[in-house]
């Protein structure tokens, strides 16, 4: 259902935007005059205070090592990355500094690679002329100590790397040594066992020999030969210390390892020594082509371009202002804007009024905050006359619109009326009804859901003043799954019980941020949309409407909140000369 609002089409919104701004823009045009006129003269008088700036250039040609190395730093690199890579080093705050202390001039120097060559151009400026060649000068003598220092700093960190290397290496092969010592020393030992037991085996078999009763000469010198072997094999084992290493498979697989070591370590001896030769020698550099070219006229500043574009940003700026304020503009301001935006008929405008703990029409019943609820009651009447509202939704685009304010004191109009009113808080979120009238909250709505509870157990009388008596249903406990609640058949049977009970029923909801109001929505007679002046913004109104007409619900129109004398719109209502009679009457 749809209550008395249209949703404009985008074509519409879209023409009454660009007549905004541009209505904004001519009625500020003094604004864009102003600033833009400040903008030239800033500018211009900005220029006229800079100091002359001189400028000039001088290229240079990066090169190569003509023996590179694996080391180099610029081996992996192309021709045009190690100018670029260069080029940089002049952009450091600490190149220009030391510039400067070279040459004692004052002033600046970058520098940039040409893309696809050798070539580096390196560019100075001073407001001395006579200190730009100076400038270049000193500039391509640091460049090169800094390319040197760059790869000698390079050099020396692989010379550290491959000293560390070459140590623990040196650490290695002595604990092979050891190791080939120590397996020397068993075979030795064994050697020397088996030697000596084959020496007097020997003498003995020679001394049998002869002994014997014939003599066999033969084997006699066969016995004194091996003895004689035996006996030199013994003296060279104790002079040397050593047998062969074919004899043992550890003591030759060791002795190979000590030789891989030892090659190893020469090889790193080798490398660590080119290092330091490199590092000593030189490293690739830049070299100078041609003497520097310096301009003999300043380059900035550039008055008239500079007087342009500060007029230029003044506009701009102007212009910016001017948009921005009317953007932030985009809020609730008088009647006329509101029914041409959003189609809305304005069923309300609230006065402000400081905060109470008691509807404000328990005071005196003609009081002027008192009869604007009325008024809003009557009007609520008209637009169901077709189709009578008996439950009625409040909600709002935003948090903090005064929704629950206006829901307290609405109740409160229509008791006075003589109906019998049911207050619902179905805000299962910021419940704010029980604060607003002071009552307990301990049981109330979320407890139909959870107990077996009776809907006459949990209403809540509200005695209030000049009659504005009604029952009040707080929101109770607040459940972890407050959509799920209100979207359930039980919460239509609620609906339905209180429709019998009582004539009208206000349920005060969430804000349409949450999809919570949206349930309830479509599942009453009509929707009450609040919003508060000079904070709703229409962007927000229009979505939360859009929103409500999708959800087929019927949104009867907007009462505006916290409305003072001295807005416009209640003077284009013709209403605020109908307050101030009231309050002198009061």
């Amino acid at each position: 259902m749809s209550g008395h609002q249209y949703i404009p089409s985008p074509s519409a919104i879209l023409l009454e935007t660009f007549k905004r701004y541009g209505l904004a823009l001519w009625q500020r045009a003094w604004l864009l005059v102003l600033l833009g006129l400040v903008g030239l003269l800033a500018g211009y008088f900005y220029s006229k205070g800079q100091t002359p700036m001189y400028t000039g250039s001088l290229q240079l040609m990066s090169l190569r090592s003509a023996q590179e190395q694996a080391s180099d730093l610029t081996r992996n690199m192309s021709d045009d990355q190690i100018s670029e890579m260069y080029a940089q080093l002049t952009n450091l705050a600490s190149f220009n500094q030391e510039v400067t202390r070279r040459s004692g001039a004052f002033g600046f120097v970058s520098g940039y690679a040409l893309p696809g060559s050798q070539m580096i151009v390196l560019n100075a400026q001073s407001p001395q002329p006579e200190a730009i060649e100076s400038l270049l000068n000193t500039a391509t003598a640091v460049l090169a100590d800094d390319i040197r220092q760059l790869q000698a700093a390079r050099y020396l960190e692989i010379e550290t790397t491959l000293t560390v290397q070459l140590e623990n290496l040196a650490e290695t092969i002595h604990t092979t040594q050891i190791a080939i010592n120590a397996r020397y020393d068993v075979l030795v030992a064994a050697e020397k066992t088996t030697l000596e037991d084959q020496i007097y085996q020997l003498r003995q078999q020679l001394e049998s020999l002869r002994a014997a009763a014939r003599l066999d000469s033969e084997r006699i010198s066969q016995a004194q030969t091996r003895l004689i072997s035996a006996q030199q094999a013994y003296t060279v084992l104790l002079q040397t210390n050593r047998v062969a290493a074919s004899k043992d498979a550890e003591v030759t697989r060791l002795e190979r390892t000590l030789t891989l070591y030892q090659n190893l370590y020469n090889n790193l001896l080798f490398s660590r020594e080119s290092a330091r030769l490199s590092r000593i020698q030189g490293t690739p550099g830049v070299v100078q082509l041609g003497d520097p070219l310096v301009l003999p006229f300043p380059v900035s500043p550039r008055t008239s371009r500079n007087t342009f574009l500060a007029g230029a940003a003044g506009l701009i700026a102007a212009f910016a202002l001017i948009v921005a304020l009317e953007f932030l503009d985009d809020t609730l301001t008088d009647g006329d804007s509101i029914r041409q935006r959003l189609g809305l008929h304005v069923l309300g405008w609230i006065r402000e009024s400081p905060p109470e703990n008691q509807p404000v029409v328990e005071k005196e019943l003609r009081s002027p905050a008192s009869e604007v609820y009325r008024s809003l009651r009557v009007n609520l009447a008209f637009s169901g006359v077709d189709y009578p509202v008996r439950s009625l939704l409040l909600t709002s685009a935003a948090a903090g619109e005064g929704k629950t304010t206006i829901a307290v004191n609405l109740a409160g109009v229509m008791a006075q009326s003589g109906l019998k009113v049911l207050l619902i808080d179905a805000n299962l979120r910021r419940p704010a009804v029980h604060r607003l009238l002071d009552l307990q909250n301990r049981t109330g709505l979320s407890d139909l859901f959870r107990t077996e509870l009776a809907l006459t157990e949990l209403i809540q009388v509200y005695n209030g003043k000049n009659k504005a008596i009604f029952g009040v249903l707080t929101s109770g406990a607040l459940p972890p799954n407050p959509l799920e609640v209100l979207s359930s058949e039980r919460m239509s049977r609620i609906l339905r019980e209180a429709l019998d009970i009582f004539d009208v029923i206000l349920l005060d909801s969430s804000p349409l941020i949450a999809s919570d109001a949206l349930i309830l929505a479509a599942r009453v007679d009509g929707v009450l949309l609040v919003g508060q002046i000079r904070k709703t913004r229409f962007d927000a109104l229009r979505s939360s409407l859009e929103q409500l007409v999708r959800g087929r619900a019927r949104v009867l129109g907007l009462v505006v909140n916290r409305v003072s004398g001295r807005d416009r719109l209640l003077r284009n209502w013709g209403e605020y000369n109908y307050f101030r009679d009231l309050d002198r009457r009061k």
